[in-house]
């Protein structure tokens, strides 16, 4: 049971941990397509 317990607190790191690391690669895809289209 504790296995568990501590899984689904891995689980819940990870979900915050992703939300911050697609937030991140949002503003790096939206920064290069900014920059391709000032540069053409």
């Amino acid at each position: 049971m504790e296995e568990m317990q501590s899984m689904s607190a891995l689980f819940e790191y990870l979900t915050l941990f992703d939300f911050f690391i697609i937030a991140a690669l949002i503003a790096i895809f939206c920064c290069g397509l900014l920059d391709s289209e000032t540069t053409r």
